[in-house]
């Protein structure tokens, strides 16, 4: 699985290297049926393309001897041994597959010392990675969401969607799909911001020209789209994750996700 992510981590720059990250992920769906990878093993070299860049991040900008640098770290890990230890050694090859000096003996150091303490906190500690059953997420999920709505939720999901999803963002579609069944919108919407360019969720009703309809209107709304993703419940309720970049000019961040839904609204309503 890491040799597999090694190899398609930075496939997406054959496209340019805007996204390349979103556009490396968006592989993984089709190699890993090729190769008939389990939903765990697919979830996880998913995991690898995604965060690649973060241990190097995290290391750079912020005191590796923190505690709360390393729980930011295992966070982003899923407190998952093996998830650390692939990022770990797939980041230093990245690093030094640039150029033998990439990887200065500094930047060895911050990374390596950020690893092991990190290492050394899940030592005897480590959590399961993401399940591939209703049982098992019911297991991960127990106390923060009713297991009925979570069983009826993956009863409606795809194995794809097992394959991808992590439990925070399972828990954002949740919210997004009780929004949707209960309202009068035509979808509901969150943001985040996600280092150098934007996150976009929507959920929505599927119908004829959705999909176009929803990249008019963020890029018609002056974001450009660098990836997405896009996945359909049976019961037609279809969850959309879009990478894009803001315009010059875009309202201030505490403003994005109204603006967004607004432009979103718009276009739906038409």
């Amino acid at each position: 699985l890491l040799r597999l992510a090694l190899l398609l981590h930075d496939a997406g720059k054959v496209s340019g290297s805007l996204g390349h990250t979103e556009r490396g992920v968006a592989m993984v769906r089709d190699v890993a049926r090729r190769l008939g990878l389990s939903p765990g093993e697919q979830r996880h070299v998913t995991f690898l393309i995604s965060e690649n860049p973060t241990l190097s991040g995290i290391a750079e900008r912020r005191d590796v001897d923190s505690a709360e640098t390393v729980q930011a770290l295992l966070e982003v890990c899923a407190h998952d041994p093996r998830r650390l230890d692939h990022l770990y050694l797939l980041t230093c090859a990245d690093i030094r597959g640039v150029s033998p000096q990439a990887l200065t003996r500094w930047k060895d150091s911050l990374l390596t010392r950020l690893y092991e303490q990190a290492a050394a906190e899940l030592a005897g500690k480590g959590l399961p990675s993401s399940p591939d059953s209703v049982a098992g997420w019911q297991e991960l999920l127990a106390g923060q969401v009713d297991a009925g709505r979570l069983e009826a939720h993956l009863a409606q999901s795809t194995r794809d969607y097992l394959a991808s999803v992590e439990p925070g963002e399972l828990l954002l579609h949740l919210e997004l799909i009780d929004e949707l069944t209960t309202g009068d919108a035509p979808a509901t919407l969150r943001w985040a911001p996600a280092g150098g360019f934007e996150r976009v969720w929507i959920a929505a009703r599927d119908r004829s020209g959705l999909l176009s309809d929803l990249c008019g209107a963020l890029s018609g709304a002056g974001w450009e789209i660098v990836g997405l993703s896009a996945t359909a419940r049976h019961d037609g309720i279809v969850l959309d994750r879009f990478a894009v970049v803001p315009p010059e000019g875009a309202p201030a961040p505490v403003e994005r996700e109204a603006a967004l839904r607004e432009a979103v609204r718009r276009v739906l309503a038409a």
